[in-house]
């Protein structure tokens, strides 16, 4: 048993260092993160449902301008306008999704430096020898395609994959379940991501601007515990 294990470990590293003293106080906070770190997930979940309510309305008035989804792209204020089904927003609608469009194509830092400002909109790239590192969050190795996910989406019969993808909520779970590594752009030990990963025992690691650096269907290892990872081949040599 992995828990059993680290539990070991962390005894013997105690006994090095002579902090024994320590054991049973450490201990009985292991115990207590084990209790209370499911319910992490449920403040999350009770959220996201009061969200789904307001998506819902939202998604009803769309219908009822007959513009569907794109009401998204429209302020509250406009909605609540007394004259809002009465004017066509389609052109407010087209311009705001050219500008998001053009919105997501500029890099931005994971931090922005004032010394470094230029650094917006300059694309990540790669080492020479094509390997980078990352932060490791769940143990072991994997090597297979990268699947690049911008949001959860199904995938028919797929799995054995590396799952790149910007961060996980219980939404991506099913496409998890199919992986054999996870790669993420944010997250740490405790992320949804990295604690189903170390469930379900795959590799995963922290990459930050991973889906921008490693192109779909090439052929990767990672290494969850090192955090090391490498592009073996692009999907144009294939």
């Amino acid at each position: 048993d992995a828990l059993l294990q680290a539990e070991k470990e962390l005894l013997e590293q105690l006994k090095k260092t002579g902090s024994t003293s320590f054991l049973e106080e450490i201990l009985s906070l292991v115990k207590e993160t084990r209790r209370l770190l499911p319910y992490r997930e449920n403040g999350k979940h009770y959220l996201m449902m009061g969200y789904e309510l307001i998506r819902n309305a939202a998604l009803e008035l769309g219908n009822r301008l007959d513009i569907g989804e794109d009401v998204f792209y429209l302020r509250w204020t406009e909605l609540m306008d007394e004259d809002c089904g009465k004017t066509d927003l389609k052109d407010v609608i087209e311009k705001r999704k050219l500008r998001h469009k053009a919105l997501k194509a500029i890099y931005l830092p994971q931090l922005i430096d004032s010394e470094d400002l230029d650094a917006i909109g300059r694309s990540p790239s790669l080492n020479e020898d094509h390997t980078m590192k990352a932060t490791p969050v769940s143990p072991g190795v994997a090597r297979a395609k990268a699947k690049i996910f911008i949001e959860p989406q199904d995938i028919g019969t797929q799995e054995g994959f590396i799952l790149v993808c910007p961060s996980t909520d219980p939404g991506w779970t099913p496409l998890l379940t199919r992986a054999s590594g996870l790669i993420v752009e944010k997250g740490g030990v405790l992320s949804h991501g990295a604690l189903i990963a170390r469930e379900l025992g795959i590799p995963a690691i922290v990459l930050p601007n991973a889906t921008k650096l490693i192109n779909n269907n090439s052929t990767v290892i990672i290494d969850g515990t090192s955090g090391a990872v490498e592009i073996i081949e692009e999907p144009d040599k294939q």
